[in-house]
């Protein structure tokens, strides 16, 4: 069993090349696609490479900043791939979207509601899962499965974490009534690794999936709380009428197709700081 994955040398993708680099119960073997490097794959070039008949392609390529013309390009990769993997005779095609395809809520977020993004970034996102899925319905039964994948923050790897630069503390807006600040369901690296390696297990044994699937640690937590537990300096900023207080994703039906460990702050913390620490 093979698994491509688009996108190796961005954020996700380096940190699953170090985490299943160090795994010898894969059950599948990684190739790892990216522009410059391993198997070379320009998504927006035109030229496709030699994909492995009965692959599982899961794609992390695409476009993270810019206006929403950049944004956009999203679309178009997703749907490249997807015709590629049909061609190609590929069992699955795991997109990558985020959970910023939701909006405000008091209540988890689950798969079935209409997306409510408040972002470009997150219009984008929705603007590729509708374009895949459209795909997908017009293609008919011989074409590859879809599946969107809304994936939560990824402790150490969204913006959290990356505003304590040299040694400048980390400035959160307040959120009235929440003392640990915005909740947000989190997920850490090496977790988020293992549902992915699950999931890609899954579908290549032919395990039915569903179009989308929400990946996240099952409980959100403060964000207050993660950079307590990091020993993160931080203070409260000024109040930002933007702010969005809570975005819980639901992971029950995640839940039926992996195990889910509940991880509060100092586990995604730990998490985050074997990964780190192994790089180091």
């Amino acid at each position: 069993m093979r698994v491509v994955i688009t996108g190796a040398e961005g954020r996700l993708g380096r940190v699953l090349r170090t985490i299943w680099s160090k795994s010898g119960t894969l059950g599948f073997e990684p190739i790892w696609s990216s522009r410059q490097r391993d198997m070379v794959w320009d998504i927006g070039s035109g030229h496709v490479p030699d994909i492995p008949k009965g692959a599982i392609i899961l794609h992390l390529a695409g476009v993270l900043r810019g206006d929403p013309a950049a944004l956009s390009a999203n679309s178009g990769l997703a749907l490249t791939v997807c015709a590629a993997a049909a061609v190609a005779g590929a069992g699955h095609v795991f997109l990558a979207s985020s959970a910023a395809i939701y909006g405000p809520g008091v209540n988890d977020h689950v798969e079935v509601q209409a997306p409510a993004p408040q972002t470009d970034y997150g219009r984008a996102k929705r603007d590729m899962e509708r374009e895949a899925l459209c795909w997908a319905h017009r293609s008919g039964p011989d074409a590859p499965g879809i599946t969107c994948l809304r994936i939560g923050n990824v402790l150490g790897y969204d913006t959290l974490f990356g505003g304590a630069k040299a040694g400048q503390g980390v400035i959160l807006d307040p959120v009235p009534g929440q003392p640990d600040g915005p909740i947000r369901s989190y997920i850490g690296p090496a977790a988020l690794a293992q549902v992915l390696a699950r999931l890609a297990v899954h579908a290549a044994a032919g395990v039915a999936m569903p179009l989308i699937l929400n990946i996240a640690a099952p409980a959100p937590v403060g964000m207050a709380d993660l950079l307590r537990a990091a020993r993160i300096p931080f203070q409260f900023g000024k109040p930002n009428a933007r702010v969005i207080p809570k975005v819980s994703l639901s992971t029950r039906r995640l839940a039926t197709l992996v195990p889910l460990e509940h991880a509060d702050a100092a586990a995604m913390v730990a998490d985050w700081r074997n990964l780190t620490a192994g790089a180091a």
